[in-house]
């Protein structure tokens, strides 16, 4: 009866955490698409402005075009956080964790979880802390001339979704792979943080290092590694006001090269969609595919395309 009810269970939070997951997607898909293209127009148009426009001797300042479009991509980047969080897609180190049994990776994955947890958690009372100190002592971008707790407002917002996601896994974790392993994983993620928190009069760095390893090897996102074991050297050292960790969450990001790998991401994504990517590898097997070695010799000339269409001289010459 009890297996009968907990099924029951299961499968009513099953329904309900898809719910939420069409409910998230009305929210973060938009944010995305909408950033993605708002973003691809205003650095066209100041593409436009600065070798076009610019050399006919019209004057203008297209800093705000840039700005906003750094903040549209960063806004782009949080909310495409609680989809790779929920997707599981984010970027990790696996060589110990496949080496284990699968009631050790129903641990580790616990473990996992629990850790992207507190860190999603604390980072939402950092940044909002962050916006409400913007809004009270208001600081102003360069372009835009707005207060830095709008583009500052997507911290807690992302992060307080990518927490609920998180919960969406845990407790489907929970039910495939039961109470005991994911218990086990908690208390493990709970005494190893308690530990470095004694006073065993480690140096900040030596707790760094001990964090980032256990935590990257166990599976836990590289990101989210790097970023909770500097939030517990911090706190345990007391070295540096924590408070620096939520600006530079956004300061990390608001960097105009970082731009590139956004927009080479979606050309990519459009090339492949629109089939452009196929077309390019046809040419290239038309050209050298008949020759002995074909094949590589067909994947060189595609790169080559794909490297000259980037615009890049060095990775056309590459």
């Amino acid at each position: 009866m009890s297996a009968e009810l907990g099924s029951t269970q299961g499968n009513a939070f099953l329904s309900f955490s898809a719910k939420i997951d069409t409910w998230l997607a009305w929210v973060e898909k938009p944010v995305q698409v909408v950033g993605m293209l708002a973003a691809t127009f205003l650095i066209v148009y100041q593409t436009i402005f600065r070798y076009i426009i610019a050399k006919l001797g019209m004057t203008g300042d297209t800093a705000a075009c840039e700005e906003l479009a750094l903040f549209c991509y960063i806004w782009c980047a949080y909310f495409a956080l609680p989809w790779a969080t929920r997707q599981r897609e984010n970027i990790r180190i696996t060589v110990l964790f496949d080496r284990f049994s699968e009631r050790g990776k129903n641990i580790l994955w616990a473990f996992s979880e629990c850790a992207f947890l507190a860190f999603a958690l604390f980072m939402v009372y950092l940044t909002g802390e962050l916006v409400y100190s913007n809004i009270v002592f208001p600081k102003y971008t360069a372009g835009l001339d707005i207060s830095y707790a709008i583009p500052y407002c997507v911290l807690p917002i992302g992060f307080i979704i990518t927490s609920i996601r998180l919960l969406q896994n845990m407790i489907e974790q929970i039910y495939r792979a039961g109470m005991m392993n994911s218990f086990i994983g908690t208390v493990l993620f709970v005494a190893f943080t308690g530990t470095l928190f004694l006073d065993f009069e480690l140096g900040t760095m030596t707790i760094l290092l001990i964090a980032l390893i256990v935590f990257m090897l166990v599976g836990v996102p590289i990101a989210i590694s790097l970023g909770l074991s500097t939030i517990i050297s911090i706190i345990a050292s007391d070295s540096v006001p924590v408070g620096t960790v939520a600006q530079i969450s956004f300061v990390a990001l608001d960097n105009v090269p970082l731009l590139g790998v956004f927009f080479f991401i979606t050309a990519g994504m459009l090339m492949g969609a629109g089939g452009l990517s196929r077309q390019l590898i046809h040419v290239a097997e038309a050209m050298v595919g008949h020759i002995h070695g074909g094949i590589a010799l067909a994947a060189v000339v595609g790169c080559m395309f794909f490297a000259a269409i980037s615009g890049s001289g060095p990775a056309t010459v590459a």
